[in-house]
């Protein structure tokens, strides 16, 4: 068994994987003024495959 599965590879019936990425894009989402709330972050990641 391998070490790292690739993006292709990962489908629901499994609950745990190891995947090796690399972080393409970081965004933060706030939902209002207040630096107190809640957001979010979003991030676009990269495998060595190009998925």
């Amino acid at each position: 068994m391998a070490l790292w599965s690739l993006f292709k590879d990962l489908h629901a019936g499994t609950t745990t994987w190891g995947i090796k990425v690399r972080i393409v894009r970081l965004y933060k989402q706030s939902y209002s003024k207040n630096a107190t709330d809640e957001g979010s972050m979003d991030l676009v990641l990269h495998d060595e495959s190009g998925d």
